[in-house]
């Protein structure tokens, strides 16, 4: 069963989709720009199969008190963004912790002047063999440590420039050393406004779809739709409404459909067949 953990913090924040639209889910059978934190990508895979039998990604930690048995990983290229636009975020990702301790996982940003903030708590990933564990993040400025550097955590968060995910018990921006597999899928960010748009309030379907995509909400108005595919790029489509969406010339793959509402952004994962 697919535990979901949640850390309710609260971040006022929008998005305009500048960089790969805040989500890497290793379709691409890619790293996704994830490195180590000095940017290297040894002992990093991609690996099959992650959620939906599609790809994950791997870290295996050697121990050693050097960025290869560091537990975190980078991203400096899709979660780039000014985050104090106003709004709500949440940051989700998929675990599979298959080590004998618990992961203290803990979110990490960083701007262009190298300063560090983390979040102060963590969030707590017991051992689950074999299963996929979500882990749901909302997150406000204040809930932040700042590490070091020159610049606050609102200046951070106004211009960050990466994204780190960190397995610490302590408050700390390094990832702990040790000897252990960090695996993880589907990191990726919804932009929301100050009332409630989640996941849960949008319906797409059919998954996969052939010919035409429905959207379905309950309290919901639709104001855009749009879809990209893997590699960012808008897709041409002629919806005979906002709530359907004729697809039929799309080439068969993944994409991304952005539904943008009066009170915020979301993003969901489509098969086209």
């Amino acid at each position: 069963m697919k535990q979901l953990l949640i850390c309710t913090f609260i971040l006022f924040t929008s998005f305009l989709y500048s960089q790969g639209l805040g989500y890497t889910g290793f379709e691409s059978g890619t790293l996704e720009n994830w490195t180590n934190s000095d940017g290297s990508t040894t002992n990093l895979t991609i690996e099959e199969p992650g959620l939906g039998s599609s790809y994950y990604f791997k870290k295996v930690c050697d121990g050693t008190n050097t960025v290869l048995g560091e537990m975190a990983i980078i991203n400096s290229e899709y979660f780039s963004e000014n985050y104090m636009n106003g709004g709500a975020s949440t940051i989700f990702f998929w675990v599979k912790n298959e080590n004998t301790f618990d992961l203290h996982l803990r979110l990490g940003f960083t701007d262009i002047d190298g300063t560090e903030i983390v979040t102060t708590t963590p969030i707590i990933v017991p051992p689950m063999t074999g299963e996929w564990q979500e882990v749901s993040i909302d997150v406000i400025g204040s809930n932040f440590t700042l590490i070091s550097g020159p610049n606050s955590i609102q200046d951070v968060l106004f211009e960050t420039y990466n994204l780190k995910l960190i397995h610490n018990q302590n408050v700390s921006f390094d990832g702990s050393y040790v000897n252990g597999s960090f695996e993880v899928d589907e990191i990726g960010i919804i932009y929301l406004g100050v009332d409630d748009f989640t996941k849960e309030s949008v319906i797409v379907y059919p998954v996969p779809v052939k010919d035409r995509l429905q959207i379905k909400t309950n309290t919901i108005t639709i104001k855009s739709v749009e879809i990209y595919d893997l590699f960012g790029k808008k897709q041409k489509i002629n919806p005979t409404d906002l709530e359907s969406i004729y697809v039929t010339h799309l080439a068969a793959g993944v994409y991304f459909l952005k539904i943008t509402g009066e009170k915020g952004t979301i993003v969901k994962k489509i098969i086209k067949n």
